[in-house]
C-alpha cells in the first residue's frame, strides 16, 4: 500500500485525545461532604488535519475552534463552559515542539459530576468542518494530587465539510505524458457512492509526486505537473486528506540529451597495444543543461584496432556520485600516433575522446 503525503508544518490540528485537566483551586467541602470548585479542561488541539480553502493558500482550512463543556444529569444537558480559539492560537499550537493545551475553566460541585465535551473547527468563511465529540467524562474518572485532578479523554474527531459524502477520489488523465519543463494540468474528482461528481469551491486535495527529479508540483495545492529534468516515470497522487481519499497515476517525462561531456581521461598518452592508466568519464546533459542524465545509453567506437571495457553499451549511473556518470577503459590499438574513440548516443549527441599511442620499448642488445 501506497504511504500516504505528510502534512505540512502549518497544518492546522484538533487533538485525537482531549487531556481534561481539573486543577482545582479555592475549593471547600460544604457539611454535606460535597467538593465544590472550579476545573480546568486542558484542550490539545494538535490531532485533526484539515486541507487549505484555496490554491494559493499556505496555511490550512481550519483557522477558528469552539469547545464547550456541558454538565449532563440524567436527560439533561447544560453548558458550562465555551471558548473559541482563534487562528493565533492555532498557530502557538503548530509551533510548539512539546505538549501544547488550551485552558477552560468550568464550575463542578461533586466528584461525582457527569460532563460532556464537544467542538467544532471552522474555515476563515465560517463553515463548519469538524466536529468533535460530544464526548462523556466524569470527576470519577479523575486522578488527584493535592488540590489537582486530572483526566484523558479519546475522542475521534469528524469531517462534516464539503465533500463529506466522497467514497472515490478519481485523477484525470490517467496516464500524463511530459517532457522537460513541461506543465500538464491534471484533475482530480470527488465522487459518492453513486458516483456523482461533487463540487465545492471549499474543498482541495493535496498533490505529490513520488520523483520530483522526473516530475514536479510548483504547488502541492493544484494539479500542475511540471516535466523534470530527467527522463523515466513516476508516480503522481491527489490525496483529499479529511477523508482519507487518494488517487495514483503514471507520469512518463522525456528529455532529450543535448550534449555528452568528457569529465576526466581525454588526450593521455600511453604505449601501443596497452590499456591507458586512467579511466575515460563522461557525462550526458540535457538541452537546457540543468544536470547530468540518469540512465543514459551510449556505444563506444574505437580506431587503430583498440578495444573498450565494457564494449558495447555502457549506461550512465542513477545514483549518488555515479548520477549521470558513464565510465570505460580503453586498450589502444597497436598503431603509433593520435587514436580517436567515438562515443554516441544512438540517434543523438556524440563526443570524440584522443589518446596518443606511442612506440613499445625497445629490447635492450645481447652482450
Amino acid at each position: 500500500m501506497l504511504k500516504m503525503p505528510m502534512s505540512t508544518a502549518r497544518t492546522r490540528r484538533f487533538a485525537a485525545v482531549l487531556v481534561l485537566g481539573a486543577a482545582v483551586s479555592s475549593c471547600f467541602t460544604d457539611p454535606s461532604g460535597v467538593r465544590r470548585g472550579s476545573a480546568e479542561v486542558a484542550v490539545d488541539l494538535r490531532g485533526l488535519r484539515a486541507m487549505a480553502q484555496v490554491a494559493n493558500d499556505t496555511t490550512s482550512d481550519v483557522q477558528s475552534a469552539a469547545f464547550s463543556i456541558y454538565l449532563v444529569s440524567g436527560k439533561s444537558r447544560r453548558e458550562v463552559a465555551s471558548h473559541l480559539f482563534t487562528a493565533s492560537d492555532l498557530d502557538a499550537a503548530s509551533r510548539d515542539t512539546g505538549t501544547t493545551t488550551f485552558t477552560m475553566v468550568f464550575p463542578y460541585q461533586s466528584a461525582a459530576d457527569d460532563f460532556e465535551v464537544q467542538g467544532w473547527g471552522f474555515s476563515a468563511q465560517g463553515d463548519t468542518l469538524y466536529r468533535v465529540g460530544p464526548t462523556a467524562f466524569s470527576m470519577k474518572q479523575a486522578s488527584r494530587d493535592k488540590n489537582q485532578a486530572s483526566v484523558t479523554v479519546v475522542v475521534s474527531p469528524t469531517y462534516v465539510g464539503p465533500g463529506r459524502t466522497a467514497t472515490r477520489l478519481v485523477i484525470t488523465p490517467r496516464v500524463v505524458a511530459t517532457t522537460e519543463g513541461k506543465q500538464t494540468s491534471v484533475s482530480a474528482e470527488l465522487r459518492d457512492a453513486s458516483g456523482k461528481v461533487l463540487s465545492s469551491p471549499s474543498f482541495r486535495v493535496r498533490w505529490s509526486s513520488l520523483d520530483p527529479a522526473v516530475a514536479v508540483l510548483r504547488n502541492d495545492r493544484v494539479g500542475n505537473v511540471v516535466g523534470g529534468d530527467q527522463s523515466g516515470t513516476t508516480k503522481l497522487t491527489a490525496w483529499f486528506e479529511p477523508m482519507n481519499l487518494w488517487d495514483t497515476v503514471s507520469v512518463v517525462n522525456s528529455v532529450l540529451v543535448g550534449e555528452l561531456r568528457v569529465v576526466s581521461g581525454n588526450s593521455q598518452t600511453g604505449r601501443a597495444g596497452t590499456q591507458l592508466a586512467g579511466p575515460i568519464t563522461l557525462q550526458a546533459f540535457s538541452a537546457t543543461g540543468k544536470a547530468p542524465l540518469r540512465g543514459v545509453s551510449l556505444t563506444v567506437s574505437v580506431s587503430s584496432g583498440g578495444s573498450v571495457k565494457p564494449s558495447g553499451t555502457i549506461t550512465t549511473g542513477t545514483t549518488g556520485s555515479s548520477n549521470g556518470v558513464a565510465t570505460f577503459t580503453w586498450t589502444l590499438g597497436p598503431t603509433v600516433g593520435q587514436q580517436t574513440a567515438l562515443v554516441r548516443i544512438p540517434g543523438g549527441a556524440s563526443v570524440t575522446v584522443t589518446a596518443t599511442a606511442t612506440a613499445a620499448a625497445s629490447a635492450p642488445n645481447a652482450p
